[in-house]
């Protein structure tokens, strides 16, 4: 997946927690920012890849616990 796709699938992701019309004022916003304040995009994705791997983290320490055998 090249870092454009996972881009896109990033914000369809945030976009899929949201209503309609809540998704639509944030990407109005969102291009409003990437225009006139790119480097705050840029810090906003960073963040998001932050989380993307803290989640990521947490969800293989959590199979990893269900694949172990119990005592």
């Amino acid at each position: 997946m090249t870092e454009l796709e996972q881009r896109a699938a990033r914000y369809r992701r945030l976009f899929g927690r949201l209503a309609s019309e809540d998704a639509r004022n944030l990407i109005d916003r969102l291009q409003i920012l990437a225009l006139t304040r790119p480097d705050a995009v840029r810090e906003l994705e960073t963040f998001f890849e932050r989380d993307d791997a803290r989640s990521s983290a947490r969800s293989e320490e959590a199979t990893e616990k269900e694949h172990r055998p119990h005592p």
